[in-house]
């Protein structure tokens, strides 16, 4: 964890790779909040730059374990709107991914 930090660091105090507005260390303090079991924080700074994580490059499936990490602590969230959050980004991946065994489990688990 001490490196994911002082890597949040120097991220913080080089806006030159920290990409988009602030993308990179908004990914890497949602990892951080969710490594701490913190899923509200997490939620709240992945929630907003979902759409914009194009912005950062990588491929689709780089770019889309960031939406399986938010939508991961939205289910593991004892905050009941979380859940819901949970449950509308699992129809739109369902949509989006027809075919997704993923997809699939996590609304299984959801379901419990």
């Amino acid at each position: 964890m001490k490196s994911a930090e002082e890597l949040l660091e120097i991220l913080q105090t080089r806006d030159e790779i920290s990409g988009g507005e602030g993308l990179v260390t908004d990914l890497l303090k949602a990892m951080i909040a969710y490594s701490r079991e913190d899923y509200s924080t997490t939620i709240s700074l992945l929630y907003p730059i979902r759409y914009k994580l194009i912005e950062i490059g990588g491929s689709n499936a780089q770019r889309d374990v960031f939406n399986q990490l938010l939508i991961i602590a939205a289910i593991k969230s004892d905050n009941e709107r979380h859940r819901k959050l949970a449950e509308h980004l699992l129809i739109e991946r369902k949509q989006l991914k027809d075919v997704s065994p993923l997809t699939d489990r996590l609304i299984l688990q959801l379901s419990k």
